[in-house]
C-alpha cells in the first residue's frame, strides 16, 4: 500500500498514515515520567507498544529505540538538557570544530579526528583510562536494547502490519551533521563567513568519511519497502542560496543521483520551509520521492511540482492541540478529500508530536480513526 503511493498510476487501496510520535504523549499515555521512560529499555518500549496501539498508523518513525539515554548516560555525555515537565531533550550549542589546527585535523584525517578529538571531549568516560570497558559495555547494552526493539518491531509488524521509518538507512549531508553534532548553529554560521576555504575542506573530508561509511555498512532495502533510503535536511535554514549550493546541495545532490539512479525510492523531511531547496528538486526523478515539507502548503508545493512527488502532510499540529476531536476529524475529511484520491498522498502531520501542545489525545485519536476509514 505504501509502496502504490509512491509509483505513479498505482493507487492504493486507503491513504496511508504516518506519524512520527515523542515524548509527552508517549509517556504520560502510559503513566510514565520522562526520566524513568528514556533511561529504562523496558519502560520506552512498553509505552511505545501503547502508543501505536492507541494510535493506528501504517508508517511509523520508530519504536522509541533511538530515545533511549542510557547510550549517553555510560559514554559520559552532558550535550543536552532533559526536561521533565515539558517531556522533552534539547541539545547544548557546542562547538567541537574551532581553531584553524581542528580544521586542518578533520581535513587531513577525519577518522582520528572523530576518535581523538570529537568522541574523547563528548564522551567524558573515555577519558578516565578504561576506553576499552567503557566501549565493551556499550556494545553490550546497545545490542540488549536494540535486540529488544528488534523483536518488538516484528511483533508489531507481524499484529498490525505497520512499518518503521526507523529501519530505513537516513543520509545527512555533512553540513548538517557537522552543525547539529560537532560545531554548533553559531560555529557553523561563523564559519561559512571566516573560513570559509576550511570548511569546504572539511565537509568534504567528512562526507568522503561518515557517509561513505554509511553507504558501506547498511544494508540494501528491497522493493517491497516503500523507501530505500531518508533524507532529514535542517541546513537549509540557516543558509542563503549560495550558500546553501556551495556547502549543501553538492553533496545532496550527489546522493540524491546516486540514491535513485537504479530506480530507488526515498522519503525527503524537510525540517522548516522549503527556501533554496525547493529551486532544486526538479532535478529528482518522477516517482522517486515522498517529499514532506515542515512548513510550505501542500497547495504550493503540488502546484510547483505536480505528480512528480508523493506527498506527505496534511495535519498541522497547531489544530491537533488547540481543538476537539470533531473539528479535527472534519478537518481530517476535507483533507483526505482534496488530496487523498490521486494515489500520491501520505497524510501526516506536519512535524513530529513532542510536547503537550502539539496533539489532544482524544483530537489524534479522532485524526487516525478518520484516516483508517477513508477508502479510495
Amino acid at each position: 500500500m505504501l509502496r502504490a503511493t509512491l509509483v505513479p498510476g498505482e493507487i492504493p487501496e486507503k491513504v496511508p498514515l504516518y506519524l512520527n510520535l515523542q515524548g509527552w504523549l508517549v509517556y504520560r499515555g502510559a503513566g510514565q515520567g520522562y526520566m524513568e521512560s528514556v533511561n529504562d529499555s523496558d519502560k520506552l518500549l512498553t509505552a511505545y507498544r501503547k502508543a501505536i496501539h492507541d494510535y493506528p498508523a501504517d508508517l511509523y518513525y520508530d519504536t522509541g529505540g533511538f530515545a533511549f539515554m542510557g547510550f549517553s548516560r555510560l559514554l559520559g555525555s552532558d550535550d543536552y538538557y532533559l526536561n521533565e515537565e515539558k517531556y522533552s531533550l534539547n541539545f547544548k550549542d557546542i562547538s567541537y570544530l574551532s581553531e584553524d589546527s581542528d580544521y586542518q585535523w578533520l581535513i587531513k584525517d577525519p577518522q582520528s579526528f572523530l576518535w581523538n578529538r570529537f568522541y574523547r571531549q563528548k564522551f567524558k568516560n573515555l577519558n578516565n583510562g578504561r576506553d576499552a570497558e567503557t566501549i565493551r559495555e556499550y556494545l553490550e547494552l546497545s545490542a540488549t536494547h536494540f535486540e529488544k526493539v528488534a523483536a518488538m518491531k516484528r511483533d508489531v509488524e507481524s499484529e498490525t502490519g505497520s512499518l518503521f521509518l526507523s529501519d530505513v538507512p537516513m543520509y545527512q549531508p555533512a553540513f548538517d551533521y557537522l552543525f547539529q553534532y560537532i560545531i554548533g548553529m553559531k560555529g557553523i554560521s561563523m564559519a561559512m563567513r571566516r573560513k570559509k576555504d576550511l570548511l569546504l575542506d572539511a565537509l568534504d573530508s567528512f562526507e568522503g568519511l561518515f557517509n561513505h561509511y554509511m553507504d558501506v555498512m547498511t544494508p540494501p532495502l528491497g522493493n517491497e519497502m516503500p523507501f530505500q533510503n531518508q533524507i532529514c535536511l535542517l541546513g537549509q535554514t540557516i543558509t542563503n542560496p549560495k550558500q546553501f549550493e556551495l556547502f549543501i546541495w553538492r553533496h545532496l545532490g550527489s546522493k540524491i543521483r546516486r540514491m535513485t539512479e537504479n530506480g530507488g525510492r526515498f522519503y525527503f523531511m524537510v525540517e522548516g520551509a522549503g527556501s533554496t531547496l525547493l529551486d532544486y528538486l526538479s532535478e529528482i526523478p518522477d516517482g522517486a520521492c515522498a517529499l514532506h515539507v515542515e512548513s510550505d502548503p501542500l497547495d504550493s508545493l503540488m502546484e510547483r511540482f505536480g505528480n512528480k512527488f508523493a506527498y506527505v502532510g496534511g495535519m498541522p499540529v497547531a489544530l491537533l492541540g488547540s481543538s476537539p476531536p470533531e473539528v479535527c476529524a472534519g478537518y481530517t475529511r476535507d483533507i483526505l478529500e482534496k488530496y487523498g484520491r490521486s494515489g500520491n498522498f501520505i497524510f501526516s502531520t506536519d512535524k513530529g508530536i513532542v510536547f503537550e501542545a502539539d496533539a489532544r489525545c482524544d483530537s489524534l485519536k479522532a485524526m487516525c480513526e478518520e484516516v483508517g476509514s477513508f477508502r479510495l
